[in-house]
């Protein structure tokens, strides 16, 4: 892969370009890439799967299950419990 920044999702790799003027070119920039990325990997494992809310914030690449529970919340209004819940209706 070219040279550039990695961000590990499951069963995939994501390979950012580290060039702040190209990112600003296409009008985002790496947090922005970062925390889409991690909200896409977070949502889909709550819909999907019954795996453990502590290992889908490790999935996503959150060291401390709480600060998962905090970004989550301000995402979506709603903790990952409260969301997974929903989901499952």
């Amino acid at each position: 892969m070219g040279s550039g920044i990695f961000l590990y999702a499951p069963s995939e790799v994501f390979d950012v370009p580290v060039h702040a003027d190209r990112l600003a070119d296409e009008g985002t920039c790496f947090s922005t890439i970062s925390h889409n990325v991690r909200y896409g990997v977070a949502t889909r494992h709550l819909k999907e799967s019954e795996v453990s809310i502590e290992q889908i914030a490790a999935i996503a690449g959150f060291s401390d299950p709480a600060n998962f529970r905090r970004a989550f919340i301000s995402w979506t209004s709603m903790s990952p419990a409260e969301f997974r819940r929903f989901q499952h209706r």
